[in-house]
């Protein structure tokens, strides 16, 4: 709405420099409400990047986002785990995130690698570790479509994907890793 259209709607509105506190409050409730339905159902997502295929998790599930120049790989235990890494004096354990969303990726452990960090409910927290941390974007949820066959013996899938700039964006579902439906300690 343009803004000579919503002075109209304010019959206290005044040509001043200065607004009283009613106006004020006019103008805030106003600008709150015009929010689009479009824009309310949109989230944001963190777009990284595994091999050649693009990735997007919700960042409320994202604790946050470390660039690891080490990790101490760990014999003996299964794929899913790629070794540990100490962040600010603790200690993470690192996933395996290609082999947990079945995708070829170019991270080592030794080199400086994004790694995303992941809370589960008991408060521990695990990295993830990635190619390539692409941007945020506000995604519509809805857009993602045809549900992937799901894997619960992995602590992430791919749930969904969708078009996105020209190339597919797989959606992540990392609920069995927070939920702790998936043991991997």
């Amino acid at each position: 709405m343009k803004p000579e259209n919503i002075a109209d709607k304010n019959p206290k509105s005044h040509k001043s420099d200065t607004l009283s506190e009613q106006d004020l409050e006019f103008w805030t409730r106003l600008y709150a409400s015009e929010q689009s339905d479009e824009q309310a159902s949109l989230e944001e997502f963190l777009i990284f990047r595994l091999g050649s295929e693009r990735f997007a998790i919700a960042m409320n599930d994202i604790d946050e986002v470390i660039s690891l120049s080490s990790g101490t790989m760990i014999p003996h235990v299964g794929d899913m785990i790629l070794g540990i890494a100490n962040n600010r004096g603790e200690t993470l354990i690192l996933l395996n995130t290609a082999r947990a969303l079945q995708a070829t990726a170019t991270f080592t452990l030794g080199r400086a690698n994004r790694t995303l960090i992941v809370r589960d409910q008991q408060g521990r927290r695990c990295g993830l570790m990635v190619d390539a941390i692409e941007k945020v974007a506000a995604l519509d949820p809805e857009d993602f479509n045809n549900p992937l066959a799901c894997h619960h013996s992995s602590p992430l899938f791919r749930s969904a994907y969708a078009e996105y700039q020209q190339s597919s964006l797989f959606l992540v579902d990392s609920r069995p890793l927070r939920d702790m439906t998936y043991a991997f300690f």
